[in-house]
């Protein structure tokens, strides 16, 4: 601004002082870009480290339920689930005397 102001006297003198004002400001606006840079470089790496940990727990979650789940339910054997079937709609009727 010093650089269009409407009085001489606030401008600047000569074009060494307007030169080294604009290196200043190229300076701190290139600061500020890498200071901003690095603020998004850590949350994205955050996130990505959340989200992995995430996945993999969700996997593991998964596969352990799914594990329990089948230990819970186990079913005999094809060679005695036709048996099973049988007895369980056919009930033998037992005896008291037999064996």
């Amino acid at each position: 601004m010093q650089a269009l102001a409407l009085e001489p006297e606030l401008r600047f003198s000569r074009a060494e002082e307007f030169s080294r004002a604009l290196l200043q400001y190229q300076q701190t606006k290139s600061l500020e870009k890498t200071r901003k840079e690095k603020q998004r470089r850590k949350w994205i790496s955050l996130l990505s480290v959340f989200l992995v940990l995430a996945i993999v727990g969700g996997t593991v979650g998964y596969l352990w339920l799914s594990r329990a789940a089948k230990a819970k339910n186990v079913q005999p054997a094809a060679t005695n689930s036709r048996l099973h079937q049988r007895n369980a709609f056919c009930p033998r009727s037992s005896s008291p005397g037999s064996a």
